[in-house]
């Protein structure tokens, strides 16, 4: 098997592992109450202070969300200097 057709194999592999993760978010109605909760909260944080790779300590105004890759890459707050 070529390295390309190995890559392919494992992103179905991937691919299949997520239907089948969403499949259970979809029907989380009928799980217990506890676990349909911790579902939602993996598959859909509510807040950007839940996603890890994001570091903004007050939201201000004029600034946007940006990505850095100095240091440790995340989703900063910086100045919208673009407009």
């Amino acid at each position: 098997m070529s390295p390309e057709q190995r890559q392919i194999q494992e992103l179905q592999m991937k691919v299949e592992k997520l239907e089948l993760f969403m499949a259970s978010f979809e029907n989380a109605q009928t799980l217990a109450p506890n676990i349909a909760l911790t579902i939602k909260k993996i598959a859909v944080p509510s807040r950007l202070a839940d996603l890890t790779d994001v570091d903004i300590p007050s939201p201000t105004n004029g600034y946007v969300l940006k990505f850095t890759t100095a240091g440790v890459d995340r989703w900063i707050a910086a100045p919208d200097i673009d407009t």
